[in-house]
């Protein structure tokens, strides 16, 4: 069982080896800010508090996402309704 210390810092190859990706993937994703991550010299260093972050933000999104689906059955409410709403959320936040 693998274990990410949230005190431990990690290179973009050990990060890869964890999350099973290629690192050159692991530095794309912290260019896009996907991964917090601070530069140091040519190589890039990701706090384990960080790395645990990126793993409870899936689990609380997918919670969410549970949530939305179950209310939407609950309330019969019509996905098209629901993804004209979010769209027109989207173009109001782009405005």
């Amino acid at each position: 069982m693998l274990i990410i210390e949230e005190r431990a810092i990690y290179t973009t190859k050990e990060l890869a080896e964890i999350l099973k990706m290629n690192p050159v993937t692991i530095e794309r994703k912290i260019k896009r800010k996907e991964i917090k991550a601070s530069r140091i010299g040519r190589e890039y260093r990701i706090l384990g508090k960080d790395i645990l972050l990126l793993f409870e933000w899936k689990k609380r999104f997918n919670n969410l996402m549970g949530e939305i689906e179950s209310q939407i059955k609950e309330k019969d409410i019509r996905k098209r309704d629901v993804i004209s709403a979010l769209e027109e959320i989207r173009g109001k936040s782009r405005a």
